[in-house]
């Protein structure tokens, strides 16, 4: 987006100032694993956030616009004791529905003055089956083309 700045002194001179706003999609704080070990089944991972001063904040955890719908959050919204303490549990849960798809998420935590951005990674032990096979298999027909040529 951009737009004009305009400043006017007292006696009535006025200064035009062009500027251009880019936004970026914000850089991950963190990036959390979770891994499973069959479809249907629910894995967790849970860690702990404070306020970022004395006092407790509220704040609200939501997953951004394009993330799985494996994936959940709770609580979605409370208060994040003061700095120094243990901290509020956020817990994070991946149900995985179908294999060898990425199973991505990324979720916000939103504080009055602080925002937490973290990359979710769901993981099976049949998708790092499949992954093996491909990747065997891959390699086994590379191998086949370099000495049949």
């Amino acid at each position: 987006s951009s737009g004009i700045l305009v400043v006017q002194s007292l006696p009535g001179k006025i200064w035009e100032f062009p500027f251009i706003l880019i936004s970026t999609r914000p850089q991950a704080d963190d990036v959390i694993w979770i891994e499973t070990t069959e479809l249907g089944r629910t894995s967790a991972v849970s860690f702990r956030l404070t306020s970022t001063t004395r006092r407790s904040k509220s704040f609200k955890a939501t997953f951004l616009p394009g993330s799985s719908t494996e994936f959940t959050v709770t609580p979605t919204s409370g208060m994040l004791p003061p700095a120094d303490t243990a901290g509020a549990l956020i817990s994070v849960s991946f149900t995985p529905t179908a294999s060898c798809k990425r199973h991505r998420a990324r979720l916000a935590v939103q504080a009055a003055d602080l925002q937490w951005i973290y990359d979710v990674r769901g993981k099976t032990s049949q998708d790092s089956l499949l992954l093996h096979k491909s990747s065997t298999k891959d390699s086994f027909l590379a191998s086949l083309q370099r000495t049949s040529t």
